[in-house]
């Protein structure tokens, strides 16, 4: 019989009391060393963020909206505290109750000969601090949602399916989101991390033998972070419940038949269980393991069949057979609320009879509408003002913009383009010098109507050359801000800052506005080359007290750094106002938290509400920027203003001179067209079947004929039972599958009908042209096919500019420009008009012969010269009649005279008759 053996005997109690000799604290200048880089490289961050800060600080405030960046600056270091707090806390707890558990145990074998923690205590509190200032940071990158959450304003809507007011889900359900998943991450890695810290510390204990005896405290530990974790995880499902109304589960964005009967059920059961899987936990240290065991297994089953197999169970057996029947009132829902969202709601109806019989009486009522048909197509004349109009390599224009003035006392639809500086100067000129203290600025803007060309296809321009001449005055033509300008730039220095050429010489100019910051301090020089990295702004002696650095020049930079919640347009337009030139951007407040709402897609932003509640205005000379709220009635826009009191101006405060240049936005047109396609149809059964979807019409582009989509396009014109002409936006349509055209869609953009939006239907018993069917009759045309070969057999591109559809009087007109460009050369330059109307086409040099053409009016022909007169004098005196009837003939057609064009050509056709007579044989 064994004799049990004492488990202390084999311990040496000897060696375990000898007193150990004190140990050498070997390295200590390099421990020292270590804290002092440290510390350096704290400094350091702390200066460079100081430095930041700094400096967008005077940035704000030489735009005067210093409260805003303090307002935003103050939410972010809250955010980042907090988060940084929260995450703190609950590792340092963790840890705090993991050492003291640990401390109270005996130390026998390894652990005792170590004589100190196995984790050495600066890498547990810099993996300490680290992790809490990651969450820290996460937190203040959603500065502006707890904003948001803190201001929030009700939308007067009641979402169908949970019965919550809209703005739960725009302001409310967003923040509570990132906390729920902000605290399941900070206790899962609490819960890893704390496991892991009992694990190296147990296993040295037990001389990393691989077995490791887990006390009862450990195991109570890490079960009542596991509890907190269940608890948080039944926050996380109550969460998710509520965003069932994103899903795309269904037939239509939002929450679907599966989602409400299945997945929302799953969701609530699932919070229950969490909640019993918390309880379950918390009872470890009096009930042991065993219940939480089981109660983890039942929930693990839950969350896998309840959270993804049980809902797609229901939709495929349940849901399928019966779609459009279970789908019916959520197919209901979305359609309310994408149009709600969209501002589709808000668009009107009206059947728009046609028929073909283009008269000259209606062409006559509808003058100022044929004399805006924009024949110059922004591409086309961008190349030509670039050859033309740029007058020395440094100078370019970036785009082209379309916009209408009154000229002459006549409503006139123009293009117009800033030239600015280009961000390249020549290779022999590139110096820092010139860069930045010298080539500052564009200069001017270059203008021509739509529908003008000169003798030689080009146009004819209202505003051109350095400095710029024209109907409009200009006082401030300098271009410091705008589309291409990125680099920084200082004035006001002892180098001649270069204004514009004249000749063989340049004028130079010295800034005289308000605009930058002014460098009249060493510290500030110091804060500017530091952000910029560029050591000149301290060493460059041409830099004095008075000067100004400008940056953030660039017209989306400087929007988005003022107002980052806002989305701005791809395209904003330079506008002559009062003499100064002035850039317009629209400002869109967006969402993708609209309830039931179909989601809409860009490179810059995802979002299912959208609102173009600002316009933005910036001057090109000095930057001030003026964000004039355009829809007060926005929820959003009424919480930003909430937040950011001195950064709106109400709309009504904008002067007149800039006003008439407000126009429908095109993002924001393009968007709602496009889901309009869709979201027409407001019958569920019409929409499940999607027997009326419309679709984008497509068109012939350029040189090499591409296949495009029909953009968006401004036209003035006279809407069907309207008394004048208006600047609108407008989007033909063409039925699924079908090239006829089955709709057009208007926006106005002229007080005070502006943001009206009108849908014009055509009857579907009568066939409609499209875009394309018009591009194939084109191709068709023996005489104007015949044409294009000869060009191209000369060596010239035939460039086929964007298709135009112009309804007048319940007819419609298809206009089509074309271009020429020389191999070899570079400008376009146009040729040709090709006008369509029912099943008439015809092609002629300018707008007016091809509607003469199509109306069925004979052209004017040039007399023939007189022979010897057989009556001395009398077939002379009628040649010289024909010629000033012929040419008063042309002057009635290009002023769209059509009642004086047919009495040109009736006098011309006599006096022709006569002049037969006398010639003819005796």
């Amino acid at each position: 019989m064994d004799v049990a053996r004492d488990p202390f005997s084999e311990i040496d109690w000897e060696r375990l009391a000898r007193t150990r000799p004190p140990r050498r604290r070997a390295g200590c200048g390099v421990g020292l060393l270590v804290w002092a880089g440290l510390g350096l490289a704290g400094l350091f961050a702390l200066g460079v963020i100081a430095t930041e800060l700094y400096v967008e600080y005077l940035w704000f405030d030489s735009l005067g909206f210093a409260p805003v960046y303090l307002t935003r600056v103050s939410a972010q270091a809250l955010a980042f505290l907090g988060g940084t707090l929260l995450a703190g806390a609950v590792f340092g707890a963790n840890l705090l109750a993991a050492s003291r558990i640990l401390g109270r145990r005996p130390r026998f074998g390894v652990f005792r000969e170590l004589a100190g923690p196995v984790i050495p205590r600066p890498v547990l509190l810099g993996a300490l601090a680290g992790g809490s200032l990651i969450f820290g940071g996460l937190a203040a990158g959603r500065w502006l949602t707890f904003l948001q959450w803190v201001n929030a304003e009700p939308f007067g809507l009641t979402e169908p399916i949970l019965g919550q007011e809209v703005g739960f889900y725009l302001f409310t359900l967003p923040p509570l989101r990132f906390l729920a998943s902000a605290l399941i991450a900070l206790l899962i890695i609490g819960l890893i991390g704390t496991g892991a810290y009992y694990l190296i510390n147990l296993s040295a204990e037990e001389g990393w033998s691989g077995k490791v005896v887990v006390p009862g405290a450990v195991v109570a530990h890490l079960a009542v972070l596991g509890g907190l974790l269940g608890l948080a995880l039944a926050a996380n499902y109550v969460v998710s419940g509520y965003e069932v109304v994103y899903s795309n589960r269904g037939v239509v964005p939002g929450a679907s038949y599966a989602d409400v009967n299945a997945q929302l059920p799953a969701f609530r059961v699932l919070t229950g269980l969490s909640l019993l899987l918390a309880l379950s936990l918390f009872a470890v240290p009096f009930l042991g393991l065993k219940p939480a065991v089981i109660v983890a297994g039942v929930w693990v089953v839950g969350a896998v069949f309840g959270g993804a197999v049980f809902p797609n169970l229901v939709q495929q057996f349940e849901v399928r057979p019966t779609e459009l029947a279970k789908e019916r009132p959520y197919i209901e829902n979305t359609i309310r609320m994408t149009r709600l969202a969209f501002g589709l709601d808000r668009i009107r109806e009206v059947p728009y009879e046609t028929d073909d019989q283009l008269t000259p009486e209606k062409v006559q009522q509808n003058r100022s509408t044929l004399e805006n048909v924009r024949l110059w197509d922004w591409r086309p004349t961008l190349t030509v003002y670039q050859q033309l109009q740029s007058i020395r390599p440094y100078y370019e224009f970036v785009d082209v913009d379309i916009d209408r003035y009154v000229v002459g006392g006549r409503y006139r639809q123009v293009l117009i383009s800033a030239r600015e500086l280009s961000d390249q100067l020549p290779p022999e000129a590139n110096t820092w010098q010139n860069r930045h203290l010298v080539f500052t600025h564009g200069y001017g803007v270059v203008m021509s109507p739509v529908n003008e060309a000169g003798p030689e296809g080009l146009p004819r321009f209202f505003i051109k050359d350095i400095p710029p001449s024209g109907i409009i005055p200009i006082e401030r033509p300098e271009v410091y801000h705008g589309e291409r300008t990125r680099n920084y730039i200082i004035v006001n220095t002892l180098a001649a800052e270069f204004d514009y050429p004249r000749g063989d010489e340049n004028v130079y100019s010295s800034y005289a506005g308000r605009g930058g910051i002014r460098l009249d301090s060493w510290v500030r020089r110091a804060a500017f080359a530091w952000f910029f990295g560029d050591p000149n702004i301290i060493l460059s002696n041409f830099i004095t007290d008075q000067s100004r650095i400008l940056f953030r020049r660039n017209i989306r930079e400087r929007l988005e750094t003022v107002a980052p919640f806002l989305t701005f347009d791809s395209d904003p337009y330079i506008v002559i106002a009062d003499g100064r030139l002035v850039w317009v951007a629209d400002g869109y407040t967006t969402s993708p938290h609209f309830p039931h709402a179909h989601p809409y897609r860009t490179r810059a932003a995802n979002f299912n509400y959208i609102r173009n509640s600002v316009k933005a205005v910036v001057d090109a000379y000095d930057g001030t920027v003026t964000l004039y709220v355009f829809d007060p009635q926005d929820p959003l826009i009424r919480v930003y203003q909430k937040i950011f009191p001195g950064l709106f101006v109400p709309a009504d405060r904008a002067p007149e001179s800039i006003r008439r240049h407000f126009r429908y936005p095109e993002d924001l047109f393009r968007a709602q067209a496009e889901l309009y396609r869709l979201y027409h149809m407001t019958d569920p059964t019409v929409f499940y079947n999607r027997e009326d979807l419309w679709e984008i019409p497509k068109e012939l582009f350029g040189p090499r004929r591409e296949v495009v989509d029909v953009q968006p396009y401004y036209v003035i014109m006279r809407l069907p039972g309207e008394t004048r002409e208006e600047f609108i936006l407008m989007q033909p349509f063409v039925a699924a599958r079908r090239p006829n055209m089955i709709a057009w869609l208007a926006a106005r953009s002229d007080a005070p009908a502006y943001g009206d939006m009108v849908v014009y239907k055509f009857s579907k018993e009568k066939l409609v042209f499209g875009p394309i069917q018009i591009e194939a009759r084109i191709d068709q045309d023996p005489q104007i096919s015949a044409q294009f070969t000869l060009w191209s057999q000369a060596g010239s591109d035939v460039i086929r500019g964007n298709l135009l559809v112009i309804p007048i009087n319940r007819s419609i007109i298809y206009v089509e420009p074309i271009y020429l460009q020389a191999e070899r050369g570079q400008i376009p330059e146009l040729k040709r008009v090709v006008v369509a109307v029912g099943d008439r086409l015809a092609m002629e040099p300018t707008l007016e012969e091809a509607l003469a053409r199509v109306i069925g009016l004979p052209l004017p022909t040039q007399p023939p010269s007189p022979g010897p007169p057989t009556v001395p004098g009398t077939v002379a005196d009628l040649a010289r009649q024909a010629k000033e009837a012929y040419d008063r003939a042309l002057e009635r057609l290009r002023q769209g005279d059509w009642a004086g064009y047919g009495e040109a050509l009736k006098n011309l056709e006599a006096i022709l008759n006569r002049l037969v007579a006398e010639t003819a044989p005796r």
